[in-house]
């Protein structure tokens, strides 16, 4: 079974709904922590109670999932549009310190390339 990653968070950060969907009854995406982490876990029914009880919480989730709609276009723009060496530049900048933290093989299928374009890149930058 292929593994891709689609997203990578860090710091105070809220998984959305995109997390939540299945597919005939099975989850289509999973989360893995790759550096130590807190977290709490809210089931949607109940998230969707709160929402529908309280205005604050209910903007709150609006926030959130508009915050991840314009990070998903943002993201394919960026793989519709940016070249390997680009996408990795892209990713030295918005997720600094993380490309000697977690696995370079976690970064490679982010970017949307092999392990080996990935090394290659990362030694091309580094002589320049």
């Amino acid at each position: 079974m292929q593994i891709w990653t689609t997203g990578i968070y860090q710091d105070e950060i809220v998984i959305t709904p995109h997390f939540t969907r299945t597919n005939n009854g099975q989850s289509i995406f999973s989360l893995q922590a790759l550096t130590d982490c807190t977290y709490l876990k809210v089931p949607a029914g109940t998230f969707r109670d709160l929402s529908d009880q309280n205005q604050q919480i209910k903007k709150f989730g609006r926030a959130v999932v508009e915050k991840e709609f314009t990070r998903s276009l943002h993201f394919e723009v960026l793989f519709r549009s940016y070249t390997a060496k680009d996408r990795l530049l892209y990713f030295r900048a918005n997720y600094p310190h993380l490309e000697n933290i977690i696995p370079h093989t976690v970064i490679a299928s982010f970017l949307g390339i092999t392990p080996v374009s990935f090394s290659r890149l990362r030694n091309e930058l580094a002589r320049k």
